[in-house]
């Protein structure tokens, strides 16, 4: 049995914009959506959040929030994500924030 698409449905906001990716393809606003499929097209890593790296991809969550966020990676918002990808991006910033607070030298 297929899972649902819209189980793994990704959407962002950037600076009032919108786009998605339901498992399969981008859609939008066209500005968002031209950078998704370029920087896939290219194989771009992008810094989500201006401080994740992740490979751009078009066939999986993670990859396509870096696709989607490829239009500017520091002021995205996500609206939606299946929960598989926000469990990782809250280990991801809770690990960020404690290498953040360690004393230099520890």
């Amino acid at each position: 049995m297929d899972e649902n698409p819209s189980d793994k449905t990704v959407t962002v906001e950037i600076d009032g914009l919108t786009a998605s990716w339901n498992g399969r393809e981008f859609t939008g606003d066209t500005e968002l959506v031209e950078a998704a499929k370029r920087a896939v097209e290219l194989r771009e890593t992008v810094e989500v959040f201006g401080r994740i790296p992740i490979d751009t991809t078009s066939v999986d969550p993670y990859g396509a929030l870096a696709a989607l966020s490829a239009y500017r990676p520091g002021r995205v918002f996500v609206t939606q994500a299946p929960e598989e990808l926000t469990d990782w991006l809250e280990l991801v910033f809770e690990a960020n924030d404690c290498q953040a607070r360690e004393p230099a030298g520890a």
